[in-house]
């Protein structure tokens, strides 16, 4: 559990030594963490909104259908280390994700509107 108040950007960086039997410390990699308070959990406003995936996992496309709350939507599609992998903007209720290039995975989506983030979630691309 992170720090109360670490501020915005604060990188944490972390190595761990791994021991099979006996034998002396295996050094794993060193891991970065970087707080991002936009992504919080208490950003989502309570209640407002209703976001549907189907189907979850897909394989060629899937819907994001958004309920109780007015367009226009933006969302962003992240992998699950954190990076961008598209942004998308709908003027109505839904998004149509289509697999493309995306590789077999789990993925994080984040729908906003006016810059408030109002949902967010995870889908699988088989």
């Amino acid at each position: 559990k992170p720090l109360q108040g670490l501020a915005q950007g604060t990188q944490i960086t972390n190595t761990a030594n791994i021991f099979f039997d006996y034998n002396d410390g295996v050094l794993s990699n060193t891991t970065l963490n970087t707080i991002d308070y936009k992504l919080s959990v208490n950003d989502i406003a309570a209640g407002k909104a209703t976001i549907t995936l189907q189907p979850n996992p897909f394989t060629q496309y899937t819907v994001i259908k958004i309920e109780g709350a007015e367009a226009p939507y933006d969302m962003v599609i992240y992998d699950v280390v954190g990076n961008v992998i598209r942004k998308e903007v709908a003027g109505d209720n839904t998004f149509t994700i289509q697999r493309g290039t995306l590789a077999a995975g789990m993925y994080m989506y984040e729908v906003s509107q006016k810059g408030k983030v109002i949902g967010k979630g995870k889908m699988i691309a088989q």
